[in-house]
């Protein structure tokens, strides 16, 4: 396992010498991931450590096998050997649960390249564009065209670029400000929800389309709103530059995989500004390097409404069997607590399984998750009395739409959850207190169970909890605690697990005459 530039293990790459720019990692002689070698070490008289880069999270677990092993940097190939991972079985093979082969992307998310999907799927892809391009010419009066990586194979090869994964469309939005930018992506969306389309609002700019395509795998596509302000324009949360209007508009035609496509008015000075006046070389690796102050004015006006989504969808997606999960402890201890027909709202539902004991006991149930595809184990099964559906507490317009839909729902309310607080960034916490407060209003119940203290596993990040400010923040939307409970658990599981429960007297919250 060892060379004399770098070596490896289980957890990531050890390089023994510095290596400069960009780095592809390839296995079995296939190009699998990339990363940007670290700057080094400041100079010193003692012998510098071995630079340590991990494998990416989405990455490790297809390391299980055998392969030759070697780093593609700067035009030279550094040979690490055959490598053994784990149990040292068979060659290692970097295909999804469709066959099809995948790579980790520069953002170190799993990827299905054009290259190993087929026509079919192409064709497809396309279609679906077309409807998308369609539908905001006709109901939203938009003027979309092919954007970043697919303007780039259209003006450079004709069609897709074999290492690209999907299609990217932009539109320029007249909105003089951030807030009327997020009401024509708000107004787009639903557009083509109506024209039957699956939309996933990402942030305040960008939404995708998504469907599943002939190869039985997932496809989207990325619909951007570009927008200037100040003269400058602005492309996602990559681009903030000037560049005139009329590079962009009227829009002109291009031949894409055989098919008219509208592109910018000049498409070399929009792709020069997105990929600097190199891009007609190709770069399989490049990625965007945005400054802090075009990032945070995008984070600032448009957040984001995809947190972690994805590694909860992978941790869902993975589990081999989800009906075979059965219900918690935690909803067993909650359940003889439950007023008569409540209403049990799970927050946070996972594979569903705890709402489904709350239905089967006598209770109408509500499971709401995050992750598209938590609820497989359900399908099967017609559950009386419980619904699935899901809920992004990262955006405030599906948490307070939800909110005021359940609201409406006669008896007694109860807000149950479990292992979400401690899963939520700060965002995402202070929506969940909003749909609380809201559920709650008039009178309810909730329980909730969470780690004290971060711990690292399956599925998204997880962030310390602090009990005593659960329970300030519960008093303080006018709850009573009655439990407060904490058993200690293994390391993993973040060592101390809390459980604790409010009410709120009937009536309490509602507006009065006076």
């Amino acid at each position: 396992m060892t060379t004399r530039a770098a070596t490896a293990d289980e957890r990531g790459l050890h390089l023994h010498e510095p290596l400069r720019g960009l780095t592809e990692v390839l296995f079995d002689g296939t190009p699998v991931w990339s990363f940007l070698a670290p700057e080094p070490a400041a100079p010193s008289e003692e012998p510098a450590a071995p630079t340590f880069v991990p494998w990416p999270k989405n990455l490790t677990p297809y390391l299980d096998g055998v392969a030759e092993v070697a780093l593609r940097n700067e035009g030279r190939t550094l040979e690490l050997g055959e490598l053994r991972f784990r149990s040292g079985e068979g060659r290692i093979r970097f295909v999804d649960r469709h066959g099809l082969p995948i790579v980790i992307d520069k953002w170190g998310i799993i990827q299905r390249p054009f290259a190993g999907r087929g026509s079919g799927t192409t064709a497809t892809m396309l279609d679906y564009a077309e409807r998308i391009v369609t539908v905001l010419q006709r109901d939203c009066g938009l003027e979309p065209w092919l954007a970043f990586g697919t303007l780039l194979g259209a003006v450079r090869e004709g069609g897709v670029i074999a290492h690209d994964s999907d299609i990217d469309l932009a539109f320029l939005s007249d909105a003089e400000s951030p807030a009327g930018v997020a009401r024509d992506m708000f107004r787009a969306g639903r557009a083509l929800t109506r024209a039957g389309l699956e939309v996933i609002h990402k942030t305040g700019s960008f939404l995708t389309v998504v469907f599943d395509a002939p190869d039985g795998a997932g496809a989207s596509i990325d619909v951007y709103a570009c927008f200037y302000v100040d003269d400058l324009v602005h492309e996602t949360a990559t681009v903030r530059a000037p560049l005139p209007r009329e590079k962009f508009l009227p829009l002109g035609t291009l031949e894409f995989e055989g098919r008219p496509f509208p592109v910018p008015a000049d498409p070399d000075a929009v792709l020069t500004l997105s990929y600097g006046p190199s891009w007609r070389v190709p770069d399989p690796s490049f990625r965007h390097e945005p400054g802090p102050e075009i990032v945070h004015r995008f984070d600032q006006w448009f957040g984001n409404t995809m947190v972690q989504r994805r590694a909860w969808e992978v941790f869902w997606r993975d589990l081999r069997d989800p009906a075979t999960q059965h219900p918690s402890p935690f909803a067993r201890w909650v359940l003889p607590r439950l007023p008569e027909h409540a209403l049990v709202i799970d927050l946070g539902a996972g594979s569903g399984q705890d709402a489904r004991l709350f239905a089967e006991s006598g209770h109408r149930a509500v499971a709401l998750d995050y992750a598209r595809g938590s609820y497989r184990g359900l399908q099967a099964k017609q559950v009386k009395h419980l619904i699935a559906d899901h809920l992004n507490l990262y955006d405030a317009r599906d948490t307070v739409t939800r909110a005021a839909i359940l609201v409406r729902r006669r008896g007694p309310r109860v807000v149950y959850s479990r292992g979400l607080l401690d899963a939520l960034a700060p965002a995402g916490v202070e929506n969940f207190w909003r749909f609380l407060g809201m559920v709650v209003r008039g009178g309810g119940s909730a329980y909730l169970e969470f780690a004290e203290e971060a711990a690292e596993g399956q599925g998204g990040l997880r962030f310390p909890v602090d009990p005593d400010e659960v329970v300030a923040r519960l008093q303080g939307l006018g709850g009573t605690v009655v439990e407060r409970h904490c058993e200690v658990v293994p390391p993993e599981q973040g060592r101390m697990r809390w459980r604790i429960g409010a009410t709120w007297a009937p009536g309490h919250g509602k507006a009065t005459d006076d």
